[in-house]
């Protein structure tokens, strides 16, 4: 499915990622929670067998001891959790999801093979790909509402794991270790991803596309005309850790995605490729944000 090199005699040999699919052992958890309740169903079970895929998102994202998803997972419905998983694989989604990932490994060669869970995540988000010390691609099956945005998915999710598989594994300076990421460093990052997808799929590179990709910043009109004070705020807070805080205002907000989409835009103006930028140290990165991307 994608492809690793030989280095001994320099040939260019296939690489499949591990797809794993979690939807039996959510039907388990189910089952579980009618004696043990929600939480401690999923809690022991399905947290348990996908810790891999749950872990970074309590290291990076939420930032905080495993008790903190428990009102996400019990505010979940897991019947309709379980329906809209099972319609995914029905509708052809993990055949898709397979074809999406070949057209972006085919574009962008993953060093190496990864994990690829195609679960029922917690409600909160429809993929991720965060910095961990094994990397991996999670896309959150109860969030998908249709296969028509799949592909953008993930290619964007794709883009995040290539970093991650270069700069976010072990052994890593403690610069870049999860803790020690910056607002800055998470707009590069987003930036870079939400532009992938448009490259890949060869649509219009533009503020309002780049907008409209974004459904958390709300209408696209709106969103272009507060982009000098988005740039301003993220430009301020560009060296903050991305605490819990920071996340919660540039991240989910989506003003992140939509500044670094706008960053990386004006880069790929200068002549620079897609892929060359998401194979550039961050450092780099910073460096030609900072010198060519202020408003």
């Amino acid at each position: 499915m994608g492809i690793v090199y030989n280095a001994m005699i320099h040939i260019i040999e296939p690489c499949e990622p591990e797809i794993i699919l979690g939807i039996d052992e959510f039907e388990d958890c189910i089952q579980q929670s009618q004696m043990l309740g929600k939480w401690e169903a999923w809690k022991g079970s399905y947290f348990k067998r996908f810790k891999g895929a749950f872990q970074p998102m309590l290291d990076v994202m939420y930032q905080d001891e495993l008790n903190c998803l428990k009102p996400h997972v019990e505010a979940m419905d897991f019947d309709a959790a379980l329906s809209k998983a099972r319609s995914f694989v029905e509708a052809g989604g993990v055949d898709q999801a397979c074809q999406a990932l070949n057209r972006a490994i085919g574009f962008l060669p993953s060093p190496e093979p990864f994990p690829v869970y195609l679960i029922v995540g917690i409600g909160q988000a429809n993929g991720m790909a965060l910095p961990a010390p094994d990397p991996y691609m999670f896309i959150g099956l109860e969030m998908t509402k249709c296969l028509d945005g799949i592909g953008g998915l993930i290619a964007h999710e794709y883009n995040h794991l290539y970093r991650v598989q270069e700069f976010y594994r072990k052994p890593v300076p403690p610069s870049l270790t999860v803790g020690n990421l910056t607002v800055g460093e998470f707009t590069i990052a987003e930036g870079l991803a939400t532009i992938f997808p448009l490259v890949l799929l060869d649509q219009e590179i533009s503020a309002k596309q780049i907008a409209a990709c974004l459904p958390s910043l709300g209408d696209p009109g709106e969103a272009i005309a507060r982009k000098s004070q988005m740039y301003a705020d993220v430009l301020e807070q560009w060296d903050q850790p991305a605490s819990r805080e920071m996340i919660a205002r540039f991240i989910e907000s989506g003003v992140s995605y939509f500044i670094g989409g706008l960053m990386i835009a004006s880069l790929l103006e200068l002549g620079y490729g897609i892929c060359a930028l998401t194979r550039m140290r961050t450092e780099r990165l910073r460096e030609l944000v900072m010198s060519h991307c202020r408003t």
